[in-house]
């Protein structure tokens, strides 16, 4: 957005910027039922002592802008608490001890929504939102999310008709016509940036940031330079470098391979002679085993029976002269 958006014009604060203008919120936590918060362009202060819902307003907008927001960050005992917040917690609501156990504000087929809308000063509002439904005794791993975005104000009420089935993005896009619904918060927030002007996607960390208001925790250089500034190109130049390195490593390993296979396949040719020469001597070898051998047993058997036959007829002459 140029800076001549943003100059005063007439009455009007910031005209052409789109800010907050109201909040609905429905079976959200504490927040039972629906709740509609008006939000002024010039500013609202949300304050209370803790626990009354100001973390879980912020948990809600940040469903909005997050796929998986991190809860509860405001909070001081955040980090300390055993019950971490989660979506389906918020789904579920408050947690009552009964004398049959705990049991939650909203034990059974739920849904919950979080509605913004946007005003830019010029008679245009923008309303985003996020929806998720739950099934009877449905578990954490069962919560369905969508997203909404329209380019006029809408009122999550309408959503009251949609009857028991769960939501769908056709479901969603009819119940709040003309609406365009999402079931994946990448497309989603994508087309939300585009529509509202934001340049840099670090827009949304950074609002996140300071909705936790600790964003200085760690100084004023790491703030500014993990959320404010851009990505310096010397670094964009080094990463490039690092990847490139790492592309030639690999060509290095894939050469290191190859000279390896070559190495081993050098060794082919003189083994496969080796191989052959005593393939040819052991064919050789089992020749003379079962021919050669054998022929010159027959003979000498023939020679030993020619000898004993002579003899025999020697002795047989000998006792014919007795």
């Amino acid at each position: 957005m140029s800076i001549e958006m943003t100059l005063p014009l007439g009455g009007a604060t910031n005209p052409g910027q789109h800010r907050l203008s109201r909040i609905q919120i429905v079976n959200w936590g504490t927040f039972h039922g629906l709740h509609d918060l008006a939000i002024d362009r010039a500013g609202t202060l949300v304050t209370g002592h803790p626990g009354v819902g100001k973390s879980t307003l912020f948990d809600a907008m940040g469903h909005v802008f997050f796929a998986t927001p991190k809860l509860n960050e405001s909070a001081n005992d955040a980090t300390a608490r055993a019950d971490r917040r989660t979506t389906f917690s918020y789904m579920r609501g408050r947690k009552f001890k009964t004398s049959s156990g705990t049991v939650y504000q909203r034990p059974g087929a739920t849904w919950s929504a979080i509605l913004l809308g946007y005003e830019d000063g010029l008679g245009n509002t923008v309303s985003l939102g996020a929806v998720f439904d739950l099934p009877d005794a449905g578990l954490e791993n069962q919560v369905s999310k969508h997203y909404l975005l329209s380019e006029s104000s809408l009122d999550i009420a309408q959503l009251e008709h949609h009857g028991p089935r769960r939501f769908t993005v056709s479901s969603l896009s009819k119940s709040l016509e003309p609406t365009e619904a999402f079931d994946t918060h990448k497309a989603f927030i994508e087309r939300v940036r585009r529509r509202l002007g934001v340049e840099s996607d670090k827009a949304f960390a950074l609002l996140r940031t300071l909705q936790n208001g600790k964003g200085l925790a760690k100084g004023v250089n790491q703030f500014f330079r993990h959320e404010v500034l851009e990505e310096p190109t010397t670094l964009k130049a080094a990463a490039a470098a690092v990847e490139d390195f790492a592309h030639l490593r690999g060509i290095y390993r894939q050469l290191d391979t190859a000279r390896a296979q070559r190495d081993v396949l050098a060794q082919v040719p003189a083994q496969d002679k080796t191989y052959r020469t005593l393939a040819e001597r052991i064919g050789a070898t089992e020749q003379l085993l079962h021919n050669d051998i054998q022929e010159l047993e027959t003979k000498v058997r023939h020679h030993l029976l020619r000898n004993d036959m002579s003899r025999h007829q020697d002795e047989l002459s000998q006792l014919k002269d007795q």
